[in-house]
């Protein structure tokens, strides 16, 4: 069982809340903490943002549901309609990220006692503000959200299960059940990529020197992300059709062989480079084993299949002319990353690693 950094600032959260409301309002703490519970979020801007978004639903919801009970009392089929009607104005309103609190805030105020029902009302709508203020403070204070760090790190351990299982499938040598597990997990891990560059790109930089070196690795990082992607398109294809190219032209797989382990070990050195382990160079040059490698195999390609006798293999071609297509960019993407890196740490006085 995993407790990360999200789990430990909601309890802190809610137990400030449950605090805080009982040190208000005795014996009604509990609203507080519900609330804290569910506000905490991923990111410092998506608090704030969703700070807003809760304020708003939650006093739409507070005047419908203190509307209702005066009008209509507090009946089971009355708070029903009320909640029809909160999540329908806040759909109109777009304030779906608020929609749930603006549900609790018109349950907990419509059941308040008769006797006083405005002033307790009041009492329970400030104890749900306290809970979204709660949630903001932890946020803020404890453990602030190093999505950067967790961004480099995922991608790392992404990109080198991608190169290993690279590395098998083009050695013929991976069960394809084992291959259709791995390649449903390595899925999951780019859209956590995705996932954790959206919180990267969300956090706030108050100085413009440093927005403006935010911009420049989030350049970095979009492009590395993108090289993964294209990696695992290019795994999934060799699965598919390295056997039969294998069985088929066995001289045109080895030279194929031969440049997926050039790049890989050239998108290997990138990350490195990335992480400080490298040097950079620049002016910038591309490895001559994978220049190199690129148009050998392009050329002997293109050679085999101009031939008329062969070209009645149009299966075959398709299959080693989408490999090809599939490496080239590959090649292309990696270049760019490459390129970006030695301009970046060039003038940067840090890498992303030890910023």
């Amino acid at each position: 069982m995993r407790i990360g950094a999200r789990i430990v600032k909601t309890a802190l959260a809610v137990m400030f809340a449950l605090y805080l409301g009982e040190w208000w309002v005795p014996g009604s703490g509990a609203i507080a903490g519900v609330t804290a519970a569910l506000s905490v979020q991923p990111s410092l801007q998506r608090s704030w943002k969703n700070f807003l978004d809760l304020l708003q639903a939650n006093l739409m919801g507070a005047v419908l549901a203190v509307a209702a009970a005066l009008l209509f009392g507090t009946e089971p089929f009355v708070i029903a309609l009320v909640v029809i009607l909160v999540i329908a104005l806040g759909l109109q309103l777009r304030l779906e990220s608020g929609i749930s609190l603006a549900l609790v805030a018109a349950i907990f105020i419509m059941d308040s006692p008769t006797d006083n029902f405005l002033e307790t009302a009041a009492e329970r709508l400030f104890l749900i503000l306290v809970g979204v203020f709660s949630s903001i403070f932890v946020n803020m204070v404890f453990l602030p959200p190093q999505h950067e760090t967790r961004l480099l790190q995922a991608l790392q351990e992404t990109t080198e299960a991608i190169l290993v299982l690279l590395r098998v499938v083009m050695e013929n040598d991976m069960r394809s059940n084992a291959f259709r597990a791995r390649s449903n997990e390595l899925e999951k891990q780019l859209s956590e990529l995705d996932r954790l560059y959206c919180f990267f790109q969300e956090d706030q930089v108050s100085r413009l020197r440093h927005r403006y070196t935010k911009q420049r690795r989030l350049v970095l990082y979009k492009n590395m992300i993108e090289s993964c992607r294209i990696a695992f398109n290019l795994l999934r294809a060799a699965e598919r059709h390295v056997p039969d190219i294998a069985h088929r032209t066995p001289d045109l797989a080895r030279l194929m062989d031969e440049q997926f382990a050039a790049m890989a070990a050239y998108h290997e050195k990138i990350l490195l480079k990335l992480t400080g382990v490298v040097r950079s160079h620049y002016p910038h040059k591309i490895p001559v084993s994978v220049q190199r490698g690129s148009h050998r195999l392009l050329h002997e390609a293109i050679n085999r299949y101009r031939n008329t006798a062969v070209q009645e293999e149009g299966q075959a071609a398709r299959q080693l002319f989408l490999l090809l297509g599939l490496l080239l960019e590959y090649a292309e993407r990696l270049d760019h990353v490459d390129r970006l890196i030695d301009r970046y740490l060039t003038h940067a006085k840090e890498t992303p690693a030890t910023k």
